[in-house]
Parts: C-alpha cells; sequence; structure tokens
C-alpha cells in the first residue's frame, strides 16, 4: 500500500482552515489507496489527545510540546518557541518514518517545511507542499525552490511557482458546506453572519474590527 505522511504545525484537529483542509487531504488519499499518517503537536493547555491514535482510515501521531513548554495562547514569542520545538522533534520523527516506510512526504503551509526539509536534505526524500501561499516572500521563495511538487490555493504562488519550474496544482480552498448551512431564519436585520475560527491570532482582531464598523453604522 502506498503510504503518505501530513505534517501540520497546529494541534489536530483543531478548528482552523488548516485541519479543513487536511480532513479533505485524507478523505480522498484514504479512497485513492493510500496509508495515511498524520503528525501534529499538542500545543494547546485546553488540548486533551492521545500522543497515539488511529481512526478507521488513517492514524495520527502527536508531539506532546506542553509538557515542555507551555505557553498562554497570546504569546507570539511563546508560540514561536513551540513552533521550534516542534520542528526539531518532527524532523527526527520524519526521518525516522521515512527511513521504515519509504513514503511520500507532505507538509501542510509553510510553517511545517522544516521537517519534511529536514528529510529532503538527509534522506533525500520527494516532498509536497500544500495550502502553499506568498506570504514572507524571501522564506517562501526559498522553500518552493526546495520543493519537489508545490500545492497552492493562491492563483498568484501559483503563477510564481510555475516561473520557477515548479510542478505545481492550484487546488482552492473552499469552506466545508455541510457543516455551514445557511437558514434564511439566521439572516435577520442587524445581525453578522461570521464563519472562522476565533483563536487569538485568527480572526479574533478581525471580528473585533467588524464590531467597531458596525457599531457606527445606522
Amino acid at each position: 500500500m502506498k503510504k503518505i505522511l501530513l505534517i501540520s504545525y497546529l494541534d489536530y484537529p483543531y478548528p482552523a482552515g488548516i485541519c479543513t483542509r487536511i480532513n479533505g487531504l485524507v478523505r480522498v488519499l484514504v479512497q485513492n489507496g493510500f496509508e495515511v499518517t498524520i503528525l501534529a503537536p499538542i500545543a494547546r493547555d485546553d488540548a486533551r489527545l492521545p500522543e497515539k491514535e488511529q481512526k478507521n482510515n488513517y492514524y495520527i501521531e502527536r508531539i506532546n510540546i506542553r509538557k515542555l513548554f507551555s505557553v498562554h495562547e497570546s504569546s507570539k514569542f511563546g508560540k514561536m518557541l513551540q513552533w521550534l520545538i516542534f520542528s526539531i522533534i518532527a524532523s527526527l520523527r520524519v526521518a525516522r518514518y521515512y527511513i521504515k516506510n519509504r513514503s511520500l512526504i507532505q507538509y501542510q503551509s509553510i510553517y511545517s517545511a522544516v521537517p519534511a526539509l529536514f528529510a529532503k536534505f538527509l534522506l533525500r526524500a520527494k516532498i509536497i507542499g500544500d495550502d502553499i501561499v506568498l506570504i514572507h516572500p524571501l522564506i517562501d521563495i526559498l522553500v518552493i525552490k526546495l520543493t519537489d511538487v508545490i500545492v497552492t490555493p493562491s492563483l498568484r504562488t501559483y503563477w510564481f511557482a510555475r516561473q520557477l519550474r515548479k510542478l505545481t496544482l492550484y487546488v482552492p480552498n473552499g469552506v466545508e458546506q455541510t457543516l455551514h448551512k445557511r437558514r434564511t431564519s439566521d439572516l435577520k436585520p442587524n445581525n453578522i453572519l461570521f464563519v472562522g475560527s476565533l483563536s487569538f491570532d485568527q480572526n479574533l482582531k478581525a471580528l473585533e474590527n467588524i464590531f467597531k464598523i458596525a457599531s457606527t453604522l445606522d
């Protein structure tokens, strides 16, 4: 059976777009005969997740960095250190997994690239970058050049990666419609319908700004 390792820099599952995208990937990969393993951290204080878990058709392995370094949700410096710790431990885990299974390695967004690149340099593994978007150009361009296959929801990133002669796929992001079915009764005057995760660094500030703007309207 073909095997693939997916690397997530966020806890899995977690109410964020990256996990929704992973869910879609897992569903399609399993349907096409892949054995899928997800590697993710345990970083949140409220997470009560096992370090190893087997679902019906895929596996989850978690690195409990919360035991080593627990931080407040709003601490950007602390979260950066958590990311660094996860990247180092995950690199060793990915290398061990690749030696054992000779799998494809796919990282989810630029923030998960370090373990995959480690396996590429050390073991000449083939790596795939998913959900790649040009946000930090100097870093992102370097990562794209070192990745074998790029999957992106951004037409700008798609065009740029093609200029670098990379095998590139354009796959738009989508909302899982079964989770967000809209009812007519939800749309009342002076109501705001907001769909998104509300962690400190994902949409919470945006929602605060929306409320400020709404408060100035008649």
